[in-house]
């Protein structure tokens, strides 16, 4: 594991009489952080493509993206999309080859058995949690603790992915 890196927020906002503006600096822990040079696949190699290896060895796991609104966020994500879709692709592809044996791929030695890849795609907006791929889209959610100190969305939409297709269906808004 990487070290966290301290991450400073500069939070500008407006006083509520609208006249003066007030500077509150946040220090975060964080993993990694990226400034506005830096390329999607660049991104991809460093934050999201560890995630995919994870799941495909059966792991769980979450990419989480924060930033002032117009910041590129939705941007950034679209790139990376793109790069998972293609990446789970590969693996998948790889592990049908193999005939459920397992396989060897650029990201090492798959496991044998059955694959499936489930989706669930929400977005924080303020205090809401909403589901990006329900079939309501934008269907609020309840993030509950589930005991075993991780963070549940109940009621979001959890898909198996078919192929690379249904995964660039799911993801479009």
């Amino acid at each position: 594991d990487k070290p966290l890196l301290p991450l400073l927020i500069h939070n500008c906002m407006m006083h509520p009489d609208m006249k003066r503006m007030y500077h509150n600096a946040c220090w975060f822990p964080c993993h990694l952080a990226f400034d506005e040079a830096t390329s999607n696949s660049a991104v991809y190699a460093e934050a999201a493509a560890p995630l995919v290896r994870n799941a495909a060895h059966g792991g769980v796991s979450t990419l989480f993206m924060y930033g002032q609104t117009g910041s590129g966020k939705t941007h950034t994500m679209t790139g990376l999309e793109e790069g998972m879709a293609q990446h789970l692709s590969r693996l998948l592809r790889v592990r049908r080859n193999a005939h459920g044996v397992g396989g060897t791929e650029d990201d090492g030695q798959l496991s044998g058995g059955t694959v499936e890849v489930r989706l669930r795609y929400f977005e924080l907006v303020g205090k809401r949690a909403v589901d990006l791929i329900s079939r309501t889209r934008g269907s609020d959610l309840k993030l509950v603790n589930d005991g075993k100190d991780a963070v549940r969305p109940m009621g979001a939409e959890e898909p198996v992915v078919e192929d690379v297709d249904h995964l660039h269906r799911l993801l479009q808004f």
